[in-house]
């Protein structure tokens, strides 16, 4: 995940006619890469009570996760920023940059971790209805001796050249330290509700809830609409609320099978059409046995 401040991209995105002071201010990013192998099951009861009684699934898995790659950078405290105006251009940033790599293919950089998931759903078929709450991605690992360095940018000139110069010889700083770090999976909590009047549409409704830590992201909730006007080729529409861009809209096509699924959607991030700041993609696949 990479988050960048949105007083650090107003330079790019508006020019500096309107303002000229800019900061990198919360920006942040991470990365992990890990290697990993479980199991999971689903236990299935119903119906219960009665023929039209509650269908309940309940599923559970660990997964065993190393990691084989990580990095992690952070705009360093203490930023003046950059001051853009007519004939000159003046900046004190900084970074703090921590990362580790393996010396090959076949080389851990760090501890294992046990992951765990969890699911429940209630299925009430003959109502049409559906809840679901899953917990998902539970756990961390430990990323060994990780090396931290700091950049450092300070420049004040009227020449572009100069700028240029300075990044060119951008130097990292002695290593600060080198120590373990804990990193923290990004879990997901999420509660779904679903309802269908017929067999052409479906409606879900899913909350999920904000994360914190490296991959961190806020609450984000989803109204999703399914058209099966051909079974095996459902239409999905829906809204997307909170997140990162406030307001957006997902729309795409799915491909169903007996034991597999394919699932192509498309994002407007932040508003629709030339209101939308920005926009995503999200491919699908899915195999049953």
């Amino acid at each position: 995940t990479f988050r960048l401040d949105d007083n650090c991209v107003a330079l790019v995105r508006d020019g500096n006619a309107a303002r000229q002071n800019f900061t990198l201010g919360s920006s942040r990013g991470a990365a992990l890469a890990t290697a990993e192998a479980g199991a999971h099951a689903v236990l299935r009861f119903g119906p219960l009570g009665s023929e039209a009684g509650v269908n309940l699934s309940v599923g559970l898995g660990g997964r065993y996760v190393r990691p084989i790659a990580f990095a992690r950078a952070a705009a360093a405290v203490g930023n003046n920023g950059i001051l853009v105006n007519g004939d000159s251009v003046a900046a004190d940033v900084g970074a703090v940059v921590a990362s580790r790599v393996p010396d090959s293919l076949s080389t851990f950089i760090g501890k294992a971790g046990l992951v765990g998931d969890f699911l429940v759903r209630l299925t009430w078929p003959t109502q049409g209805f559906a809840f679901e709450a899953m917990v998902a991605n539970i756990g961390s690992v430990t990323v060994d001796s990780v090396p931290r360095d700091s950049y450092h940018f300070n420049v004040s000139t009227t020449s572009l050249m100069e700028v240029k110069d300075s990044l060119d010889s951008l130097k990292a700083r002695a290593v600060k330290d080198t120590a373990n770090v804990k990193v923290i999976l990004p879990r997901i909590v999420r509660f779904t509700a679903t309802a269908w009047a017929n067999r052409i549409l479906q409606l879900d409704v899913s909350a999920t809830l904000p994360v914190h830590g490296d991959f961190e992201a806020p609450l984000a909730v989803d109204l999703g609409t399914t058209w099966r006007f051909v079974r095996t080729m459902p239409l999905r529409a829906g809204i997307v609320l909170g997140g990162d861009q406030g307001l957006g809209f997902t729309g795409g096509l799915a491909i169903e099978g007996r034991n597999m699924y394919w699932q192509f959607m498309g994002e407007s991030l932040g508003g629709l059409f030339r209101s939308a700041t920005g926009v995503g993609g999200r491919f699908e696949m899915g195999v049953f046995f």
